[in-house]
């Protein structure tokens, strides 16, 4: 009997855990594009970190965390990069990370996730939604999330001493993934 209890307890616990998954950042894409000076532009963010528990049929154990490290972001651009540091622009020096945190994953199809949480950036914390899609190749345990998430720039303080007029810098921008995923074995 002892030995059913202890069986029947490690299955209710492993039912219960999301898979964990990390990005590979070198075979990944993180990208930001919007309008600036009546041009496109697309940038990247080069360094970041995506810690995800996740199971398509277990969202409510699900979560998702990502990093940048704003140092790395690439505006495409060398006059922007070149003044990166300066208060008008990303203050990676004394912000030097950027997080979005889920609170809650749904999904109204199975198919295409939502992730509502909240983007600190700044120093600044605000409500974000992230929505992705998940692609596991389940034969080798790697999954391909491509997502998408809007936001606001000028309610993070990105900009807003020099670059409040949005015919420069448009608000909102778009920040678009396609991330290789790695599932983790703990």
């Amino acid at each position: 009997m002892r030995a059913l209890l202890a069986v029947l307890l490690v299955l209710v616990s492993t039912s219960a855990t999301a898979e964990r998954w990390f990005a590979d950042p070198q075979k990944s894409l993180l990208e930001f594009v919007g309008m600036g000076a009546h041009e496109g532009f697309r940038g990247t963010v080069n360094d970041y970190w995506v810690d995800m528990n996740f199971d398509p049929d277990n969202l409510q154990n699900a979560s998702v965390k990502i990093t940048l490290r704003m140092e790395s972001v690439d505006t495409g651009s060398s006059a922007p990069d070149s003044v990166r540091d300066q208060q008008q622009q990303l203050y990676a020096t004394l912000f030097p990370t950027a997080q979005f945190v889920s609170t809650n994953i749904t999904s109204a199809d199975g198919l295409v996730f939502t992730a509502d949480g909240a983007l600190t950036m700044r120093g600044v914390t605000g409500k974000a939604v992230f929505t992705f899609t998940f692609e596991k190749d389940a034969q080798y345990d790697f999954a391909t999330l491509v997502g998408y998430a809007r936001v606001d720039r000028l309610k993070f303080a990105f900009g807003i001493e020099s670059l409040i007029d949005t015919n420069w810098v448009g608000d909102p921008v778009e920040v678009k993934t396609n991330l290789y995923m790695r599932r983790t074995l703990e």
